[in-house]
Formats: C-alpha cells, sequence, structure tokens
C-alpha cells in the first residue's frame, strides 16, 4: 500500500506504526495541493482494498479507517546514535489519529477534518 502511494503521490515520511500507516504530506516541501492528494491517496486504498478483498474471497473482510487533517507538526529525524527514526509529531498529529479512530464510531471508512476541507482547490476533483 504505502509503495503505490509513494510512487502516485511522491509521499515522504510514510511509515508503519502497529496496525496504521502514517503518510506525511508536505514534507520537505510543502505543495499547494498537499490535501488533496492525501485525500485521493485515502480514496486509492479503499479502491485497492476493495479489489484486494474480491480477489481473495476471505471469509471476513479486511476494512480501514482513514483519519485527514491539516495542520503544522514538527518532524525531523529523532533518536540517538544507535537509531535514529524520522518521524512526526504534535498536536496536529495527534488529531489525525484521533480523526482516524472516529471512523469505528460512525461506520465510516475516510474522515476528513474542516482544516483539510477548507484548503482543498475549488472545483477538485475527488474521484478518479
Amino acid at each position: 500500500m504505502i509503495r503505490s502511494l509513494k510512487k502516485l503521490f511522491c509521499t515522504k515520511g510514510s511509515k508503519f506504526y502497529g496496525d496504521a500507516i502514517v503518510v506525511l504530506y508536505g514534507v520537505p516541501l510543502k505543495r499547494e495541493d498537499d490535501p488533496l492528494r492525501a485525500v485521493k491517496s485515502a480514496l486509492l486504498m479503499k479502491r485497492n482494498l476493495i479489489e484486494l478483498n474480491r480477489r481473495y474471497e476471505l471469509p471476513f473482510t479486511i476494512d480501514i479507517g482513514v483519519g485527514i487533517h491539516t495542520g503544522e507538526a514538527i518532524v525531523d529525524n529523532f533518536g540517538s546514535h544507535r537509531r535514529l527514526d524520522f518521524t512526526a509529531f504534535g498536536d496536529n498529529v495527534n488529531l489525525a489519529s484521533r480523526v482516524q479512530g472516529l471512523n469505528k464510531l460512525f461506520g465510516s471508512t475516510i474522515l476528513m477534518t474542516q482544516a483539510t476541507h477548507d484548503l482543498l482547490l475549488p472545483g477538485a476533483e475527488l474521484f478518479f
């Protein structure tokens, strides 16, 4: 999943945290369409997961919950000389995680904050 996102949307700082994938946009350089690329990435993940569920016909359905928020964060290499890790932290990172968690409550797959919605380019085509 991360490989396809990086290929299509040139993300930086994508990584796994347990069963979660964190994808950062605007790192190291901010782009005007970062919020749109985040939303398109979520739609692509959902579409790929639908195909995966169809292909393998498992006795259960694999599903995802995506939380999208736009804001400033502290992003850098953190750790020690033994283990250095590129990561992001701060209130906006925590908020994105909380939004993702709300998908179970609402029975949804993709949620975004008003902050991200307000930054989407006027007339942006979200379905591709």
